[in-house]
C-alpha cells in the first residue's frame, strides 16, 4: 500500500498507511486548531501536527521577477523536451523511449553572475512563506525565521522541495497572528509529494501570478 507521504492527508486521510519508521506520525494527525480562532499576536502551537505543504513562496522576490522568471523556466524546457523527442524519435529503442523525460527547473537568468548553474531564485538570501494543510483541510502560513536547512538542499530553483512534502511541526512553535514562525529545531521535514500538485507547476503558477497583479505581458 501507499505509503503517507505520497499520499494527500487530507483527501486520503482515512486509508493512509504509516509504515516504520514513521509510524509515529500517526499521532499527529490532528487539526491545526489556531486558524479558527482570533489571531493574536503570541502564541504557541498546542500539538506537534503534520502538515502538507501545498504551496511555497520566495518573498525576497517581487511577483513581476516570478513571472518573467518562470516564463522562461517554461520556455527552456519546451525546448530542452523538444530536443528530447528528436533523440527518442523513431529509430530509438523502446528501451530509451520508457526512460522518464528529466526536467529543467534552474536557468542562469543573470549573465553577469559568471558562475554557472547559478541563479538569483532560491539560496541563502531567500526567504520562504510556507502554505501548510493539516489532515482536516486547515490551512495556515508558516515564515522561516532562520532558514530552513530541507529549503537549501538545492542551490536554485522556484520551487526547492516537491509540491505536497510532509512537515511535523513541533508543539510549542511560536503562532503570531495565526502564522507559524518556523525554526531547524522546531521542525521535522519528511519528504513526499502530491503528484497533482506538481503537475504542470510552472504553468499554473505562471498563471496564478498574472491573475494576482493582472498581468496582461
Amino acid at each position: 500500500m501507499p505509503n503517507f507521504l505520497q499520499e494527500d492527508i487530507y483527501k486520503g486521510k482515512s486509508t493512509l498507511t504509516f509504515h516504520e519508521p514513521r509510524r509515529e506520525c500517526k499521532n499527529y494527525l490532528v487539526p491545526f486548531r489556531h486558524c479558527l480562532a482570533e489571531p493574536t499576536p503570541n502564541d504557541k502551537l498546542q500539538d506537534t501536527t503534520l502538515f502538507q505543504i501545498v504551496d511555497l513562496r520566495d518573498i525576497t522576490k517581487s511577483v513581476l521577477s516570478m513571472i518573467e522568471g518562470l516564463k522562461l523556466l517554461i520556455d527552456v524546457n519546451e525546448s530542452f523536451q523538444d530536443r528530447q523527442r528528436g533523440r527518442t524519435g523513431s529509430g530509438a529503442s523502446k528501451k530509451q523511449n520508457s526512460k522518464p523525460r528529466a526536467t529543467i527547473d534552474s536557468v542562469n537568468t543573470d549573465e553577469d553572475l559568471g558562475q554557472e548553474g547559478t541563479t538569483n531564485y532560491g539560496g541563502w538570501s531567500s526567504s520562504y512563506r510556507l502554505t501548510l494543510q493539516d489532515c482536516f483541510g486547515n490551512t495556515c502560513y508558516a515564515y522561516e525565521v532562520e532558514p530552513l536547512g530541507f529549503l537549501r538542499k538545492r542551490s536554485n530553483g522556484f520551487f526547492p522541495i516537491k509540491l505536497g512534502s510532509k512537515i511535523v511541526v513541533n508543539s510549542g512553535t511560536r503562532i503570531i497572528f495565526n502564522t507559524l514562525q518556523l525554526k531547524n529545531e522546531n521542525i521535522e521535514f519528511l519528504g513526499g509529494y502530491i503528484m497533482k500538485l506538481d503537475y504542470r507547476l510552472y504553468e499554473r503558477k505562471l498563471k496564478e501570478l498574472k491573475e494576482e497583479i493582472h498581468y496582461e505581458g
